[in-house]
């Protein structure tokens, strides 16, 4: 049975802290002049029903990003386990234990 775009929804995790980086936003780092995250959306539009955008920086600015597309952002999720003191490096903030939540 093949699944039609309108029942899939797609994620765009924005969320990290960039630390390797600098600690810069890294969906909106450019590539051709373009948001790594402007070009993640283009390809993810046409195979969704549904785009969310998870931001825990800039969610203005992901807001636009996602808008062409009726993308909408939506607040990053805290797993009530993980305080948010604890690094992420931390065991505990893998995402196999915060799945688990």
């Amino acid at each position: 049975m093949k699944t039609s775009r309108e029942h899939i929804t797609s994620l765009l995790l924005a969320g990290s802290r960039g630390m390797r980086m600098g600690d810069v936003d890294k969906g909106l780092q450019t590539l051709h002049g373009e948001p790594l995250a402007a070009h993640v959306l283009k390809r993810l539009a046409p195979q969704t029903g549904a785009l969310l955008i998870s931001a825990n920086w800039h969610p203005d600015v992901y807001a636009q990003l996602g808008a062409p597309f009726g993308a909408r952002v939506i607040a990053p999720i805290r797993c009530p386990t993980i305080p948010a003191r604890w690094p992420a490096s931390s065991p505990a903030c893998r995402p196999r234990r915060a799945l688990t939540c």
